[in-house]
């Protein structure tokens, strides 16, 4: 915007606009936005007082005002009796070079005040109708100045619109976390009355090893429920450990690790919970840990562009993966392409079946 203007200003003004104007692109609040337009705009025409001006249905009131003696800031006066008025209703530039020789102007309004010419420029701002100049001698504004006036005005209400959808953002964001806290309260409720329902109607050892299950499963949930920034890294085989420590059964430990020294990090510790939960519930249902002499091997290896993991599953029933994708499959696949970057692929195996998890975010190797 300065460029189409700024061939026809000396240089020293065409530096004060584009000064001007990245101070109001700038600001961060809509009343930070009206004071500097208000300050930049005064300056750059010389007047002894500039005004802010919204129309509110039929009157004038003024929103913010710089001056060394302020005059109108909280003031209304109608529409049809000011100066204001009359360049908001015909959209367009008023100037007042003397105001002792000008029958548009009420001289009543300036009774008392230093003002002697006015000069109003309308704008079309998020809650912004015009803005006025006042000058204690007669004075006529050059072309240049109103021009002037008139990008700043622009700018304004760039900056004013960007605000407006950011306020709205934050409320909407505001309105979502509110409706998570509840979720987060009553999902938690519901884990516990489960254990609870569980504790009264199991045998115990069946009930321990059920509530094992959702605590869990309650732990991953933690880890994803907060700021990803908040998680302190945690080493990969700690975090696979965890989530499958209600699935070991017995001493003949059915589910084995191995693999590097690995840290995980932010989205990936949640993810890597969510898809260990996943694959012992699909195995519990169909595969290995639905067998006594079933076993899980989870193994993983660094790469240059991340990890490959895999969770092989040995001597359990054979398991068909030539249907189409299941629910739980497709949430696998979300899992590992938005929170870990990567990719998942399922296979059948020689006893089993295995997944293969390829990732490329959160994990730092040592």
């Amino acid at each position: 915007m300065g460029d189409e203007i700024s061939g026809s200003l000396p240089a020293t003004i065409s530096v004060r606009l584009m000064g001007a104007m990245e101070s109001i692109a700038t600001a961060r609040t809509y009343e930070d936005t009206l004071s500097r337009l208000n300050s930049a705009a005064r300056g750059l025409l010389s007047a002894d007082s500039a005004a802010l001006i919204r129309l509110e249905g039929d009157v004038c009131l003024c929103v913010d005002e710089d001056a060394f003696d302020p005059l109108w800031i909280g003031r209304r006066f109608p529409v049809d009796a000011c100066v204001s008025g009359l360049s908001i209703a015909s959209n367009e530039k008023v100037i007042v070079h003397d105001i002792a020789q000008d029958e548009r102007t009420l001289n009543t309004i300036y009774e008392g005040t230093f003002v002697r010419a006015v000069s109003v420029v309308p704008l079309s701002s998020p809650g912004l109708s015009a803005i006025g100049f006042y000058w204690a001698e007669p004075h006529t504004p050059t072309d240049n100045e109103l021009e002037m006036v008139e990008v700043l005005g622009r700018v304004a209400s760039t900056t004013l619109s960007l605000l407006t959808e950011n306020t709205r953002a934050a409320l909407a964001q505001r309105d979502a976390e509110l409706a998570r806290d509840e979720l987060r309260h009553r999902l938690k409720n519901a884990y516990a009355s489960a254990i609870g329902f569980a504790s009264l109607t199991l045998p115990k050892e069946m009930a321990s090893e059920y509530a094992g299950r959702v605590r869990a499963l309650v732990s991953t949930y933690d880890a994803i429920d907060g700021p990803a920034s908040a998680l302190a890294p945690q080493q990969l085989s700690t975090c696979i450990a965890n989530a499958l420590s209600p699935y070991q059964r017995g001493p003949d430990v059915p589910i084995s690790l191995d693999g590097p020294i690995v840290a995980l990090k932010g989205d990936a510790i949640g993810a890597i919970g969510l898809l260990m939960n996943e694959f012992a519930t699909n195995s519990i249902k169909y595969g290995a840990l639905s067998s006594e002499t079933g076993r899980i091997d989870v193994s993983w290896r660094t790469n240059d562009t991340g990890m490959v993991m895999t969770w092989a599953e040995r001597d359990g029933p054979p398991v068909d993966v030539s249907g189409s994708p299941s629910e739980g499959s497709r949430l696998l696949r979300r899992i590992a392409e938005r929170y870990l970057r990567g990719r998942i692929d399922c296979r059948p195996a020689i006893s089993g079946i295995e997944w293969v998890v390829e990732i490329q975010a959160g994990v730092t190797s040592h």
